[in-house]
């Protein structure tokens, strides 16, 4: 039950009669507060513990920071104060009111980050002082925990015109915070103003408002800050509080996290989970404090410590990509561990490993790798690094802190909490080079005996190796400086938001330069685009194996290193990847396959490099230049015959760029063309892969390897080879149409005429003749997830048909709709394909009922190969999942046999080919699916013949399936 008025009195003046004064433990603290005593006839306690602020015996004159102050501690620990050695930075100082932060007593705080900002914030309260003392609101900063580039974009974003965009940003959330550390009142009243189209939208998901859970964090964490100190507006004093309760008791609050995979002790958590979590932590947290007459909270607060019991001596979160696992949820985990009074994390090392594996994934530029859902906007493990100095007090994780760049370090992901420092003046100590390996945690690795019905929702399979003989991540590097030689390797495969890519490469770098690189980003996940090898045995990779065992890591006298991993049971064969590094030198890739069962086998050893390569001779060579060595030439040498080698490019950019038409200002240094720039020091966003392929027909116990040496060299040499091929084509307009065109439809009419989407958003009608009939110019329908769209809403995928109605024109269009068209080219409807491009659409009558429909499926950007398909007037039929996040559709065919109505489905990785019969849509029921397997490579080829299927693959594989999902054969091309 909630009260009837959930608003705080303001900051009011306090009366100085018992006010008591509570000093920091640092000298110059202990001699500001004897002054300010002097002339505030209170006593000094010379740094008391936190109870202070609850006693309700009178109001305390704080003294503080971080680093000098247990009182000040407890606030920052709880997030109602920033305060530490970098805010408000050198010579910064504030004075703030504090309204009964504890439900005790008021706090008026003086913090500061060094001696001189103590000094002119004690000369500034002497000053201000008076009996009643006046609430208090002036901050004097000279720093903040936030780049100057983030700092750009907060203040210069601007708020979109519809209510559901601003409530599906976090922006009026960093105006809040920005306010808060700069004392400007203007970034307050924008923050409030953010919140008033929030409260307009309500808590119930709809169409626009789809995961309220991810951003009430962010949401939470400012307005208790801003609460605080006294900064909400009377209007929204009551509406803040009274949203936050609604929404911690809707599905989307406690409800949402009151599940298995957040409540079982032995399965680790995800951002979906984290994130409302914590939240639910910290409203709780301020009902208690506040309004105890509410009821609700303590349920909340009991789900929520639920999903955080893991965390003691474990750390590894659900999510093994590098963004979503370092940024989006270990600040949350660290940020719980502070809000715990016990601090399990810290104290039972938790947090320790998990800053000794961010220690290991940063490079020597102080960048992490790209991997799994990521990209180069958020790769940096800084709130591990910083909350464990702060707490440990190593200087081991504040040097490698200070490596990266500022736009990294203080980058705040929107949907988390604000960043803070945690900074008590730790001095930085370089860590060791040499070999270090992340051990894998025992609640990633134990989850397939303790819940295994969750489990494969955690990794793609089971360990097959003890634990003492897997690992998280293994890194390499012969020093901390630009030009020493860094290699790290991944111990772990799929899970969430990452994939198959156990024993792969995620960078190798030298002179500042990566030569080898993971950047798999959302879309490019299937096993091949890793830097890995894949194995095919008769066309099937069934499940890559998820935890490689690392058979030997040596470190010999000389500084070099040998490490042997192996994947057991690897599609009936077992992969051996030997690694012999030497420092300042080459490294030297030894893969050998050695089957366990017969067959026919396809192995390639892929090889991505951020930029543009060609192939030379018998390996890869990219010219590149590093900002400490100048030219620099990347190598890649094959033992592989040329024939067997191949390049391709993959058109990295869909993902690289500025979200299409966003109203968020991005300031220069994160324009993405510019982040690659800075992380791979090449000229523009380019991606090549170099493969190498060998076929053949193994008896069980025999074996195929492929060898491969990568180093650096200092200069340029002219190259008379061509790059790689592939990626987006610039295609010529059709006759005199603005391009380039993107699909092409025939309309089967009396005389036939054509569609054709073209240019940036241009949908034409065109006689055969060359004669213009119509065009139409597609205005973007923005939707909750921009980052599925294309830069525009191009009509990337054209169908044309007849219905009852006339003709009719499916269109799959860039800002992830599928419009439909009439003749004329007037829209009749649209409808949205969450959430992808749908780049594959066909008009034909694929339930065989007469009447055509519309079959759709996401092929361009996807982060599912869901198919959809719909009648004439809008209504789904059916929606046929194939394989799920991410994977696109790259294949249909459809046939009526023996009067079934059969559909075939082809995805990009995964299980990739489903086949479903149609026939019981005809009277309104369920398609039924038939068989599905999991083929090595993309299914690429689809098609129906006699009573068979016929799949051609990337693997080179072309296999045909009886219809009762049994194969007749396979063959291979060499």
């Amino acid at each position: 039950m909630a009260a009837t008025g959930l608003s705080r009195p303001a900051s009011s003046p306090v009366p100085l009669a018992h006010l008591r004064l509570a000093a920091p433990s640092s000298e110059p603290g202990r001699s500001a507060a004897v002054t300010l005593a002097d002339s505030l006839g209170c006593p000094v306690l010379p740094d008391p513990p936190p109870d202070l602020l609850r006693d309700g015996e009178g109001p305390v004159l704080l003294l503080g920071n971080l680093a000098d102050s247990r009182c000040v501690r407890e606030l920052h620990h709880h997030f109602l104060c920033v305060t530490d050695r970098w805010y408000p930075g050198p010579g910064g100082y504030e004075l703030r009111t504090l309204p009964a932060p504890f439900g005790g007593n008021d706090v008026v705080h003086l913090g500061y980050s060094d001696d001189v900002g103590l000094g002119a914030g004690t000369a500034r309260l002497l000053e201000l002082l008076d009996d009643p003392l006046p609430p208090l609101a002036e901050v004097h900063a000279t720093r903040f925990p936030l780049s100057d580039a983030e700092r750009d974009a907060i203040e210069h974003g601007a708020y979109p015109d519809q209510a559901w965009q601003i409530a599906n940003s976090c922006l009026g959330d960093q105006k809040g915070y920005l306010g808060y550390l700069s004392g400007d009142g203007g970034l307050a009243r924008q923050w409030a103003a953010a919140w008033e189209a929030i409260l307009d939208c309500g808590i119930e998901r709809t169409e626009r408002i789809v995961q309220t859970h991810l951003f009430m964090l962010s949401r939470i964490s400012v307005w208790r800050l801003l609460e605080a100190v006294g900064l909400v507006p009377d209007h929204l004093a009551d509406a803040i509080p009274r949203y936050v309760l609604e929404w911690a008791e809707s599905h989307e609050g406690w409800r949402h996290i009151d599940v298995p995979t957040y409540q079982s002790p032995h399965y680790p958590r995800q951002n979906h989970g984290l994130v409302p979590a914590l939240a639910l932590v910290m409203a709780g947290h301020w009902f208690a404090t506040h309004h105890p007459e509410v009821t609700g909270p303590e349920q909340w607060r009991k789900v929520a410590n639920a999903v955080f019991a893991p965390y003691v001596s474990s750390w590894k979160p659900l999510c093994d990509g590098l963004c979503h696992g370092w940024w989006m949820s270990q600040p949350v985990i660290l940020e719980y561990a502070l809000f715990d009074a016990e601090h399990r994390y810290f104290e039972g090392d938790g947090a320790r490993t998990a800053a000794e594996g961010a220690l290991a994934i940063v490079n020597n530029q102080g960048w992490m790798p790209s991997a799994g859902d990521a990209d180069l906007d958020r790769q940096f493990p800084g709130p591990s690094l910083r909350a464990a100095a702060y707490w440990y007090g190593d200087g081991r994780y504040e040097y490698a802190h200070r490596r990266g760049h500022p736009n990294r370090v203080w980058k705040w992901l929107g949907a988390m909490s604000p960043p803070r420092a945690y900074d008590i003046g730790i001095a930085p100590v370089e860590p060791a080079g040499g070999l270090a390996v992340v051990p894998c945690d025992p609640l990633l690795y134990n989850v397939w005996e303790l819940d295994p019905r969750g489990a494969p929702g955690v990794t793609d399979g089971p360990p097959t190796a003890p634990i003492e003989r897997c690992f998280d991540k293994l890194a390499i590097r012969a020093g901390w400086q630009p030009d020493d030689t860094y290699l790290i390797l991944d111990g772990i495969g799929g899970g969430s938001h990452s994939y198959a890519d156990a024993a792969s490469i995620l960078d190798f770098a030298r002179y500042g330069v990566s030569g080898i690189v993971c950047e798999d980003n959302f879309v490019w996940a299937a096993p091949e685009d890793h830097s890995t090898v894949t194995v095919t045995r008769d066309g099937v990779m069934g499940t890559v194996p998820a935890f490689a065992e690392l058979e030997c890591a040596e470190q010999r006298g000389d500084g070099s290193v040998y490490v042997r991993l192996k994947l057991a049971g690897y599609a009936g064969a077992d992969w051996v990847r030997e690694v012999d590094w030497q420092p300042g030198s080459t490294v030297r890739f030894t893969d050998t396959v050695t089957a366990r069962e017969p067959g026919l086998y396809a192995v390639e050893a892929h090889f991505r490099t951020p930029a543009e390569a060609a192939i030379e001779g018998r390996g890869l060579v990219s010219l590149r230049r590093s900002e400490s060595a100048g030219p620099v030439t990347f190598r890649i040498e094959s033992d592989s015959p040329p024939e067997a080698l191949r390049l391709s490019r993959v058109p990295i950019e869909l993902r690289y760029r500025n979200l299409q038409e966003t109203w968020e200002y991005t300031p220069p240094a994160n324009e993405p063309e510019n982040l690659w720039r800075e992380r791979y020091q090449t000229g523009g966003i380019a991606l090549t892969v170099f493969t190498a392929r060998r076929t053949a027909r193994l008896a069980a116990g025999e074996s195929v390897s492929l060898v491969h040496e990568a180093w650096f060299e200092l200069g340029h040499r002219p190259l008379a080879v061509a790059t790689a091929a592939g990626g987006e084509q610039s295609e010529q307009p059709w006759r005199d149409l603005e391009g380039p065109v993107h699909a092409v439809a025939r309309v089967e009419d009396d005389p036939p005429w054509l569609v054709v989407g073209h240019a940036a958003a241009q949908l034409s009608a065109i006689d055969l003749d060359g004669s213009l009939r119509w065009t139409h110019r597609i205005e973007r329908d923005p939707c909750p997830w921009p980052w599925w769209e294309l830069r525009t809403p191009a009509p990337v995928a054209v169908a044309a048909g007849r219905f009852r109605e006339g003709v009719r024109i499916a269109v799959g269009c860039g800002d992830i709709q599928l419009r439909v068209f009439d003749e004329h080219g007037a829209e009749q409807w649209r409808y949205r394909y969450n959430e992808g491009v749908p780049g594959r659409v066909v008009i034909a009558d694929v339930d065989g009922d007469g009447e055509p429909e519309i079959v759709m499926g996401g092929e361009v950007l996807s982060d599912t190969s869901c198919c959809r398909i719909l009648t004439a007037d809008r209504r789904l039929m059916a929606e046929l999942y194939v394989e799920g996040w991410t994977s696109r559709l790259t294949a249909l065919a459809w046939a009526v046999v023996d009067g079934r109505a059969l559909l075939a489905c082809g995805a990009s990785r995964g299980r990739n080919l489903r086949v479903f019969d149609l026939t019981p849509l005809r009277d309104g029921g369920r398609a039924a699916e038939l068989f599905m397997h999991q083929l090595g490579g993309a299914v690429t080829g689809l098609a129906f013949v006699d009573d068979g299927l016929r799949v051609t693959t990337s693997m080179g594989f072309e296999l045909v399936y009886g219809l009762d999902g049994e194969r007749r054969s396979v063959k291979l091309r060499t």
